[in-house]
């Protein structure tokens, strides 16, 4: 179950992650297509990119820290441009040169959204593969109870209307964590806990001596 919560929490910052890139490439199109001057366009790129940056960096230590080694090293190229870019000074765009760059910048971020893409369906694939996983499993042991319950047989009574109530009374007595009904199957067949089959003959044999009526010699 852990796993799946992994995969979901790398889903949502992927998400993020797409959302920062797309914006950028909007504020692009829209430069390139006159909607709003060089300034703004810069201004607005420039003020998500360190966000940009430092969801990548968080998404690639969340991949190291939960074991998911593959996924980690699939992250390093990326986190790696982007700190080349930091320690460079080249990651903010130059409101002077902005049209001279930008293909350039249409482009880097394009293959970063295609990289990003990448990553989000190799999360997804992988929240799909544990939770059916999972669910596999989960039918099992639920099979396997019951497999386990048909092996607990009532005692020759339980054909009986009364003796069936009797036994559904007894468990609607005991507390939750002793009840031993698994299903009702219909007024006279009923599935039972099998560790639980030789208390219901003793309990309906009891019942039976207290109730017996004997004919006077």
């Amino acid at each position: 179950m852990g796993d799946l919560f992994i995969w979901l929490a790398s889903f949502f910052i992927l998400i993020a992650l797409l959302v920062l890139v797309v914006y950028q490439l909007m504020c692009l199109a829209d430069l390139e297509f006159d909607y709003i001057n060089p300034y703004d366009s810069s201004s607005r790129i420039n003020k998500v990119v360190l966000p940009e940056f430092i969801t990548e960096g968080v998404l690639c230590v969340f991949f190291l820290i939960t074991g998911h080694w593959f996924m980690s090293l699939l992250c390093v190229p990326y986190l790696y441009y982007n700190v080349r870019l930091y320690t460079q000074r080249q990651h903010l765009v130059d409101v002077t040169e902005i049209f001279n760059q930008l293909h350039w910048e249409k482009k880097q971020r394009l293959f970063k959204l295609a990289y990003l893409i990448f990553l989000l369906f190799l999360s997804i694939f992988w929240f799909f593969l544990y939770f059916f996983s999972s669910s596999r499993h989960s039918l099992h042991a639920v099979d396997c109870s019951h497999r386990c319950s048909h092996r607990a047989t009532l005692p020759p009574s339980h054909h009986d209307i009364p003796m069936a109530q009797f036994i559904i009374n007894m468990n609607a007595s005991m507390p939750q964590s002793q009840k031993f009904i698994i299903h009702i199957l219909d007024s006279t067949h009923l599935f039972v806990q099998p560790n639980m089959a030789e208390m219901i003959r003793s309990a309906i044999a009891e019942f039976r001596d207290q109730n017996s009526y004997e004919k006077p010699a």
